[in-house]
């Protein structure tokens, strides 16, 4: 037996609402760019956010300012010690203690993994990290979450 449309039991159809999915005869049909929509749903509108105003007053972000943070305190901190900012210098003992050395790595010393990560040679170097970092974690961290960003 073939269905009728629910606003029109005397018609047969074979054609369903692509949102609520209730039968609909040719009367009753409203062409969406999704397929044929029924009267009540074409009425429906959904509102969408796109480009900078997804992301105005959403604090979804805030990890990103918090990395970009601690790495611009940590080259404060490696400047204060002596080195980056507008030279390379293997002397500066934060580099010495904290960059990513083989030896010392291969000795044990596995937290290099982690701090040699904030750490930034001159000013074009941390400038253009915190550039992409700022891009890239107002994208990523609203997708897949704020943990998974931090220990991304």
């Amino acid at each position: 037996m073939a269905e009728t449309c629910y606003r029109h039991p005397d018609r047969e159809t074979g054609v369903r609402c692509s949102s609520c999915d209730r039968p609909i005869c040719p009367d009753c049909m409203t062409p969406s760019p999704v397929g044929m929509r029924c009267p009540e749903c074409s009425r429906q509108t959904t509102r969408v956010k796109a480009g900078a105003a997804a992301f105005e007053g959403s604090r979804a972000t805030s990890a990103s300012y918090i990395l970009i943070a601690v790495n611009v305190a940590a080259f404060l901190y490696e400047l204060l010690r002596g080195g980056g900012g507008f030279s390379i210098s293997q002397s500066n003992p934060v580099i010495v203690h904290f960059g990513l050395i083989a030896p010392p790595v291969a000795d044990g010393q596995l937290y290099r993994l982690l701090t040699s990560g904030f750490l930034h040679y001159s000013i074009l170097h941390i400038a253009f990290n915190m550039y992409a970092l700022f891009i890239v974690g107002r994208l990523l961290e609203p997708a897949i979450g704020r943990l998974r960003f931090v220990f991304l």
